[in-house]
């Protein structure tokens, strides 16, 4: 409500003050009695009233010098512009929310005479009392009442607009254009994406999948993530994950062979390859060391789901991606072999822009992502 009154006060104080200018140079008395005829107050006479306010006297319709020639108290007119009504029931609404008119000076930033003059301004202008003044509390009538319900349900509806507005222009908003491996859709980074955009509502993702999981495109992207295996990194590459591998077989394919106790075993095995990496695979065993086996190639295939198929027809063994190869080794689908030894494996690589903005929303998917990196290396 403070910010709400504070824009009120800086806008009708530039009216005040404009008007002030309009004025003529005529005697005070004359002037003050002028404005009280017409309803209008100019800043010299507001400070005169709001001296004569600090008791917080109401206004007492039933005054003689308020009534007409029949004896009765005129109706209410708003010909003044509601610009006039609004800082006054606002401040109103601050005096009645903090139970004083000192709390809602403080409330607010002004003096408490100020505060007065405009409660006092407003009875004026309605012709009711609004608030029973005491030396211990304030209470409302029920014209006061009344008044205080649409005021606060107005102003709380100012103030959220506000707050929303504020936040919509602090939301990031725009399109990031995202290339990445098509194997890594059943994989956590879909899911960090996913986190990304129910985050940040307002951003827009183009995301583009490709079966060539190592090369990096050119410039048509904005974030490019790749699989990456140590020899291919470079120093713009930035990385997210490791993804271990899994050697696996079909269940059919495993009844024709002996399960394996060394990569060596391997070596007459009917194997499917990644095309985009050799036929040889380095395995590595805490107390055996390193070991690397090239088994018989019956195909190489650029396409990781291509590949799974091929393995749960029973044509081979072949390296899979752990979210890739889990899902099928726990269905039964798949038989994981040679589980005491570790695959040399890739990592998910992020590559930028050369300049990228450390406030911009491109650096903020990259900072959630590295966030997330933590939480899929566990997964593993």
């Amino acid at each position: 409500m403070r910010e709400v009154v504070r824009d009120v006060n800086s806008w009708i104080g530039k009216a005040d003050r404009e008007s002030q200018r309009g004025i003529k140079s005529i005697g005070p008395q004359r002037e003050l009695s002028r404005q009280a005829a017409s309803g209008h107050q100019s800043r010299g006479s507001w400070l005169a009233a709001s001296r004569k306010s600090q008791s917080h006297v109401p206004y007492v319709p039933d005054t003689p010098s308020d009534q007409n020639s029949s004896g009765k108290t005129p109706s209410v007119t708003l010909d003044t512009p509601m610009i006039d009504h609004v800082r006054a029931i606002t401040v109103f609404a601050s005096v009645v929310s903090n139970g004083s008119f000192r709390g809602a000076a403080k409330d607010l930033a002004l003096a408490p005479s100020v505060v007065s003059h405009h409660v006092s301004s407003l009875e004026r202008r309605l012709r009711v009392v609004l608030l029973h003044r005491s030396t211990r509390k304030l209470s409302l009538t029920a014209e006061g009442k009344r008044l205080y319900e649409v005021t606060s349900a107005m102003l709380k509806t100012a103030e959220d607009a506000f707050h929303d507005i504020a936040r919509r222009g602090d939301e990031p908003s725009g399109t990031i254009r995202v290339s990445l491996p098509a194997a890594a859709a059943s994989g956590p980074l879909m899911q960090h994406l996913a986190s990304f955009m129910r985050l940040y509502p307002r951003v827009h993702l183009a995301i583009h999948l490709s079966e060539d999981a190592t090369n990096v495109p050119g410039s048509d992207y904005d974030i490019v993530l790749r699989v990456c295996w140590p020899e291919q990194t470079t120093k713009k590459m930035k990385k997210l994950y490791m993804v271990p591998g899994r050697l696996v077989a079909s269940p059919d394919y495993m009844k024709q062979r002996d399960l394996p106790t060394h990569p060596s075993d391997l070596a007459t095995w009917d194997w499917i390859r990644f095309s985009p990496r050799p036929a040889e695979l380095e395995f590595s065993h805490p107390e055996l060391g390193v070991v690397r086996v090239r088994g018989i190639e019956r195909a190489s295939v650029d396409s990781i789901a291509a590949i799974h198929k091929l393995v749960v027809s029973g044509i081979g063994v072949a390296r899979l991606p752990y979210f890739v190869a889990d899902p099928s080794i726990k269905s039964g689908q798949l038989v994981e072999l040679l589980p005491g030894w570790t695959l040399t494996s890739p990592s998910i690589y992020a590559i930028l822009p050369t300049q990228v903005s450390k406030t911009g929303i491109l650096w903020k998917l990259y900072q959630h992502l590295s966030t997330n990196a933590a939480e899929a290396e566990l997964v593993t």
